[in-house]
């Protein structure tokens, strides 16, 4: 973790910058969130578990004695997920997946973000699907982030553009990559789904390369490993935009505010 104050507070300014460039009043910032690669408690003050960005203990008065505005830090995908929610009324109950080079995972309860107890609620990157598999950042074997995630998917210098490029082209190698993928990927669904039987929304960056033939095929894989195969389909793709997670920061304190009229 960086514990020197240089970098929290070259970070501040730049905040304080770009609110300065908007030319809107103080009372009209109603807060600023900081989106993390990391658990948060529930009220945003502390990092509760950040192994990625080595932050641990991480507490947001670190920004916040140099802003002037109310702070709080956000786990990444529950971001995306509220961006989700925020943009599309068809929502009840879902799961969240936000396949990125790291994966993070939200679930959806009666139109809000379940946080859980202690806040680790949606965490199904970290649930083991081989405990003999790769070694994970949480220090476990096996974890569903070891072989759904982006990491796990491509090469050294590999990016998803070349990946796709090469599968969309029917490369036997990227194709027989592509189904192993998609074979781990319906294991930890179906197995999420068998707990929590509710829909499934894909997000990250992986989820703009996704055809409707990737959703069938991972259909088709989640029923035939299933105790009780789903007739209908499930597993959707994302409709938040590209900067779902900067735009799911924001939306908690404009929602305080709505809901305060």
């Amino acid at each position: 973790m960086l514990k020197g104050d240089h970098y929290f507070r070259t970070l501040c300014n730049k905040v304080k910058a770009f609110i300065d460039s908007l030319e809107v009043s103080k009372e009209q910032v109603l807060g600023i969130g900081f989106a993390v690669q990391a658990l948060t408690t529930k009220d945003g003050k502390e990092i509760i578990y950040g192994k990625i960005l080595d932050c641990t203990g991480l507490r947001i008065e670190r920004f916040s004695t140099y802003l002037d505005y109310p702070c709080r830090f956000l786990h990444d995908a529950k971001c995306a997920a509220t961006t989700e929610l925020w943009i599309r009324n068809d929502i009840g109950d879902a799961i969240y997946l936000s396949i990125g080079m790291h994966l993070g995972g939200a679930i959806i309860i009666h139109n809000q973000i379940e946080m859980g107890n202690e806040g680790y609620s949606g965490t199904v990157e970290h649930m083991t699907i081989n405990p003999n598999g790769p070694p994970c950042y949480c220090g476990k074997k096996g974890c569903m982030e070891t072989f759904c995630s982006v990491s796990a998917l491509l090469r050294e210098e590999e990016t998803l553009d070349s990946f796709f490029s090469e599968l969309r082209e029917g490369v036997t190698s990227y194709v027989l990559r592509w189904d192993d993928f998609l074979k781990h990927l319906a294991f930890s669904i179906g197995n999420v789904h068998q707990v929590i039987d509710r829909e499934v929304i894909l997000g990250g960056h992986l989820s703009p390369y996704l055809i409707e033939q990737d959703i069938d095929i991972l259909h088709d894989k989640i029923r035939k490993q299933a105790a009780f195969p789903s007739k209908e389909s499930f597993v959707h793709l994302s409709r938040s935009p590209k900067n779902g997670v900067p735009v799911g920061a924001a939306l908690p304190f404009i929602m305080d505010f709505i809901y305060s009229i």
